[in-house]
């Protein structure tokens, strides 16, 4: 999940939160919130609408 910072940008992406799942249900959440360097590190694809 991509999270904006409107005070900083609304273009890129401030950080990042990582959800895992299994069998639709969320089983670990790994907030980049203060770690926001880690962005840096990711490659972003925007998924097709369809």
């Amino acid at each position: 999940m991509l999270v904006y910072d409107r005070d900083v940008s609304l273009d890129q992406p401030a950080y990042f939160v990582a959800l895992s799942l299994s069998d639709g249900k969320v089983v670990s959440i790994h907030d980049f919130l203060f770690a926001r360097y880690a962005i840096e590190g990711v490659r972003m694809h925007r998924l097709d609408d369809r």
